[in-house]
């Protein structure tokens, strides 16, 4: 669950317990697009690509390694103004 002042209202805290909020929400995150790639992404993707070999619209390669997904980059406070 994404913490409550992550969510809501996090006028209220301030430093450490920001950063504490931010990673706790980041945990979550990663956590949920773990599993949305590997329930969702990667299977689609290998559906269609599947589909375009069979049908001749790409070539098949052998020994093609897996298309690394990329992630949105983590949150991070302490980063530079």
């Amino acid at each position: 669950m994404i913490p409550f002042e992550f969510a809501a209202d996090s006028s209220k805290i301030g430093g450490a317990g920001v950063r504490l909020i931010v990673a706790k929400a980041d945990r979550r995150f990663s956590f949920r697009q773990m599993i949305l790639e590997s329930r969702l992404i990667k299977p689609v993707w290998a559906y269609v690509i599947g589909d375009a070999i069979a049908r001749g619209f790409l070539p098949p390669i052998e020994g093609q390694p897996p298309f690394p997904f990329p992630r949105p980059a983590p949150q991070c406070i302490l980063r530079p103004r």
